[in-house]
């Protein structure tokens, strides 16, 4: 009965270790608002004997999640957990047991705004906003923060305290911005041990009031000295960071284009895909031009064996698929111009490469870039295309890629411009007629056929799509329509 007072400290000790039964069990809300409505009545009456006690409690509970793989199913109980201890978190107890609470709770943060979905990110920032509202706890939490023995789960915490603090007590908010930046510089950038990405995505709010001078200053001479020390470590945090910052990294990307590029000429997979995820991210980040023809300069001489031949088409294929990365990542306002530089690159080395999974590869990167186009396709296209369909070394497969490429780069400021590839389309719809029995020339000639139909679609053209529509619409023969087709 809580109403009886001056109940014996160890009964309320026994009732708040019982509750650790409930964190796991009690699934639904409507239980666990329950349970933490009884945390709630109990701490006015007890506050330092519940404060301690459910903290220990919780300790004793999830403390072993510290070295686990933050999951969704571990949120939710997480989230529990977090409002327990800001229940029961005020001045006093921040004053007694300062350290075990910023512990708890960071430990809680690390598997919420790792793993967790939006809505339960949601309601653990407005427990913590909650917290932090209470009289009197913003400073002294904040100082007892900084005081902490670094983590990525400090920081993870620290980067949501920071992002609550800079509109209100920028004073405060300095002070933990700067101890943030040393755990990311001295602990996070040069750890031994590979980071989970999404527990770095966590530090966004940090990462976002990172300015240039603070960049180049203090974060990019760590990371350049991690990226060659143990790449293998460190790219994946690095690309975190990179895509995370809300600064101009153009002045940057020559030499980190330089460092990634080395990376992908890995024979470690991963190190070669934590290497593409790190150009992607730089890339978003670019605003000059100059800065992006270098990065793609960078990872197309790597290709072509300006470093050294490369023998692994795995290498090879990485080094395309960065390539193609950029392309997403690249900002729109340059990606027409570069579009067309890419082109010639990528006609360079369909023109020499034999190996077909390669040229299946590049042609698949390259489609991402040829529906970048803005007035016209450039000769180099037209050109390389033609030479692709009408090679006869090139199999069904790759001629199917030339014509995915071409797909992906009509439009209608660009359609006019592929009239030249006609009379070429044109043949291999015909050759699909005349062995209608052979699956890939049927594939070959209806992709050629949906390309003409693309190229004259609103336009006066001198094209003649007659052949076209007599096979097409030959229902005796029914060349598009066979079962095997």
């Amino acid at each position: 009965d809580l109403t009886t007072p001056d109940l014996a400290e160890n009964i309320i000790k026994g009732v708040c270790k019982v509750l650790s039964v409930t964190i796991l069990r009690y699934q639904d809300a409507a239980s666990r608002t329950l349970v933490l409505d009884f945390v709630k009545i109990l701490f006015p009456k007890y506050p330092s004997t519940v404060a301690k006690t459910v903290h220990a409690t919780i300790l004793d509970s999830l403390g072993g999640w510290r070295n686990t793989t933050p999951t969704k199913s571990l949120a939710k109980p997480s989230l529990a957990a977090l409002a327990w201890s800001c229940a029961v978190t005020d001045e006093n107890s921040l004053k007694d047991d300062g350290k075990k609470i910023i512990d708890i709770q960071s430990l809680l943060c690390g598997v919420i705004f790792a793993a967790g979905g939006r809505t339960v990110k949601e309601k653990a920032r407005s427990v913590l906003d909650n917290c932090w509202s209470k009289d009197d706890v913003l400073s002294l939490y904040s100082e007892v923060l900084i005081k902490s023995d670094p983590s990525l789960n400090l920081a993870i915490l620290g980067s949501q305290l920071l992002d609550y603090l800079a509109p209100k007590k920028p004073e405060d908010a300095g002070k933990v911005k700067t101890f943030l930046m040393e755990i990311v510089t001295k602990t996070l950038i040069m750890s031994k041990t590979k980071l989970s990405k999404t527990s770095m995505k966590s530090l966004e709010p940090f990462l976002k009031q990172i300015t240039l001078e603070e960049f180049k200053n203090q974060v990019l001479p760590v990371m350049s000295k991690s990226l060659l020390r143990s790449p293998e470590i460190a790219l994946s945090v690095v690309s975190v960071i990179l895509e995370s910052v809300s600064i101009d990294l153009s002045s940057f990307a020559p030499d980190l284009g330089k460092t990634f590029c080395t990376s992908l000429r890995s024979k470690d997979d991963t190190i070669r895909e934590d290497a593409s995820e790190a150009l992607t991210a730089l890339s978003k980040n670019c605003s000059d031009q100059a800065a992006l023809e270098k990065l793609l300069d960078l990872v197309f001489s790597s290709l072509e064996g300006k470093d050294g031949k490369i023998s692994l088409n795995t290498v090879k294929v990485s080094h395309l698929t960065s390539v193609g990365g950029l392309a997403i990542s690249v900002p729109a306002a340059a990606l027409s111009a570069l579009a067309v530089l890419v082109t010639k690159r990528f006609a360079k080395f369909l023109k020499e490469e034999t190996h077909e999974a390669t040229v299946l590869s590049a042609l698949e990167q390259f489609s991402k870039w040829t529906s970048k186009y803005a007035s016209s396709l450039p000769d180099e296209f037209i050109t390389c295309v033609t030479n692709g369909l009408t090679d006869k070394n090139s199999s069904s497969a790759i001629k199917c890629g030339y014509l995915m490429c071409l797909t992906a780069s009509l439009s209608s400021w660009t359609r006019i411009s592929a009239v030249p590839l006609a009379k070429t389309l044109m043949k291999m719809v015909e050759a699909g007629k005349l062995q209608s029995a052979q699956v890939p020339l049927g594939t070959e000639a209806v992709m050629a056929g949906a390309c003409l139909l693309t190229i004259v679609q609103g336009e006066d053209t001198s094209v003649e799509l007659g052949p076209l529509l007599d096979i097409a619409t030959d229902t005796e023969k029914c060349a598009f329509y066979q079962d095997k087709f």
